[in-house]
């Protein structure tokens, strides 16, 4: 009699392993993600702290897509008027549910003159690219009289 309620109970602790493994595969499917390219730049806008030599960026990203986005990074680069790379910063942007929104801040110190500032959005640990630029990192812009 004992052996056959072990039995019983190892057949219902079975069935209800399998039960549980169907209902999480099924499951799954709710939890797909959206690409990181359906994120939206809304707005930005940055200060250029000569005093500091710095330039803080404030902006507002958004998910208008009908899924969820992992978790991301907002870089910022700092370009001269010319192009050639002078900073870059990241920081890290949440998984977004559709339809959210979400704001970021992040300081970039800046090697020099900075005329634009460039925002991307990419994996986390992405290594950006300065790119852009033949022009080496520490040569003198044109019309800079302290080679900045």
């Amino acid at each position: 009699m004992r052996y056959q309620n072990s039995r019983r109970f190892v057949r219902a602790l079975g069935v209800a392993a399998v039960a549980l493994t169907i209902i999480g595969i099924a499951g799954c499917r709710g939890r797909e993600m959206g690409a990181l390219d359906q994120i939206a730049v809304v707005k930005y806008r940055y200060a250029i702290d000569e005093s500091d030599d710095v330039v803080r960026v404030v902006g507002l990203v958004r998910n208008p897509g009908e899924l969820p986005t992992p978790e991301a990074e907002i870089i910022a680069t700092l370009r001269s008027r010319t192009g050639s790379f002078k900073g870059q910063n990241r920081v890290k942007l949440p998984g977004l549910a559709a339809g959210a929104e979400e704001q970021f801040a992040v300081a970039v110190d800046a090697h020099g003159s900075v005329e634009t500032v460039e925002i991307v959005i990419v994996e986390p640990g992405t290594i950006a690219e300065e790119g852009g630029d033949d022009t080496p990192e520490n040569s003198a812009e044109e019309g800079d009289e302290d080679g900045s």
